[in-house]
């Protein structure tokens, strides 16, 4: 057996260093048979160290999950619906702020144009990569104290005592460099979080910036004299699963804002819509009084269910106030 000294003990300022490490080996079966301790200093002050020793890594850095959405809105432009440009407000000034990094928002309009050239907003707030921090630096093995044993008559305990000091100072000079080595692993890997953040806050200042581009209010003259509810249904459909091939994204959800109101009973043949696995949420905002709604509610949740959708949330407003009947 051998007692390994820590990495970069710098024993030029310990004295007897010589004799400490041969008494040391020496006494091997002494220590095996006895025992020992080791002396873990405190962190000493900043001396000749560039920054602030540290006893403890600093590893609690928050950053982003693996959970992203892909995010349909669609809003009502049909000159009935007189909220268009109220939902677009709310849209450009809270909504998007609170889309997470990952996540893509499309919004398109629900008129008589149901292609992709309804879409005005198709954006993703791009993640910006987890940062790699340094190799964190090894801790030194430090030298054990030997255990004083008054019973023992091999050895003597004051000079135990005077070898477990000078044991103590190696120690001391290890745990100073490791505890300067752990402040500086720290520092840098603040410094790497941090700017992390900025990069990642700029990402998403960028997507605040290029999707509020495209949101404007519209005037009366921009309005359409109706709209194909099914028809936007069924495009919002497809580019949802052609998303859902592509499985870059944990969840997928369609948002509606509208009347709700669409000229044909039920939905033509030749109209594909399938929203399987997306969460639904329909703000209606065409009656006096949430029971008013009712029935309109009742048809747009036989039909979502059709749709494949598991459990649609329809929204009520009344009086300025949001019902959920969903």
């Amino acid at each position: 057996m051998s007692v390994h000294i820590g990495r970069d003990i710098s024993m030029r300022n310990v004295k007897s260093f010589a004799q400490t490490t041969v008494y040391l080996l020496i006494t091997t079966t002494v220590i095996v048979a006895c025992g020992w301790n080791v002396h873990l200093p405190t962190p000493l002050p900043r001396g000749n160290c560039p920054v602030q020793p540290e006893i403890e890594f600093k590893e609690d850095y928050k950053f982003l999950d693996d959970k992203s959405k892909y995010v349909f809105v669609l809003v009502d432009r049909s000159y009935k619906y007189i909220y268009t440009n109220e939902v677009l407000e709310y849209i450009s000034e809270k909504f998007l702020t609170k889309v997470n990094p990952g996540d893509r928002i499309v919004v398109a309009w629900m008129g008589l144009d149901t292609t992709t050239d309804s879409i005005f907003v198709d954006e993703r707030i791009e993640t910006v990569d987890t940062p790699q921090f340094s190799p964190k630096p090894t801790a030194p093995l430090l030298i054990p104290t030997l255990v004083i044993n008054a019973n023992d008559p091999n050895t003597t305990q004051g000079n135990q005592a005077i070898e477990n000091g000078e044991i103590d100072k190696v120690n001391d000079a290890n745990n100073t460099l490791y505890y300067c080595e752990i402040g500086k692993w720290n520092d840098e890997s603040r410094q790497i979080y941090h700017q992390w953040e900025i990069d990642q806050q700029a990402e998403i200042s960028r997507f605040l910036q290029e999707s509020k581009m495209g949101i404007k209010p519209l005037a009366s003259s921009d309005l359409d004299n109706g709209k194909l509810v099914y028809d936007s249904f069924s495009l919002a459909s497809q580019m949802i699963s052609t998303a859902k091939e592509n499985q870059e994204f944990t969840d997928y959800v369609l948002i509606v804002f509208s009347d709700m109101d669409e000229y044909r009973p039920d939905k033509p043949n030749d109209v594909e819509i399938n929203f399987a696995g997306v969460n639904v949420a329909v703000a209606i905002h065409s009656c006096d009084y949430a029971i008013n709604c009712e029935p309109l509610v009742s048809k747009w949740k036989s039909e979502f269910e059709g749709f494949s959708v598991v459990k649609p949330k329809f929204f009520v407003q009344e009086h300025d106030i949001n019902v959920n009947n969903g």
